[in-house]
């Protein structure tokens, strides 16, 4: 499960900052934050893993959704450990 966002590329990195907060020991190992890009658009894509929509809202409030997956290409990963892209099924690149 992921949680997603559309956010302005001004505030993803402070959400970011955040975010790697949550990375203590006895943290989700599927603890993880991806971006991707909207050529043209002044907003990205910005999809959290192991946290709820509770927490991300704490992080960042409103406009959060809940996804069972991330479709596509062109993920990139900005917090996570070692594969964790590869066991949650996100296509890294293009």
């Amino acid at each position: 499960m992921f949680v997603t966002k559309e956010m302005e590329v001004a505030e993803w990195p402070i959400f970011q900052d955040k975010f790697q907060e949550l990375q203590v020991p006895g943290a989700s190992e599927d603890l993880a934050l991806f971006h991707r890009n909207h050529s043209g658009y002044a907003v990205s894509t910005i999809a959290a893993s192991g946290i709820d929509i509770r927490q991300a809202n704490a992080l960042s409030p409103g406009g959060w959704s809940e996804v069972a997956s991330l479709d596509g290409t062109g993920w990139v990963g900005l917090v996570g450990n070692g594969d964790v892209h590869t066991r949650l099924g996100v296509h890294i690149g293009r």
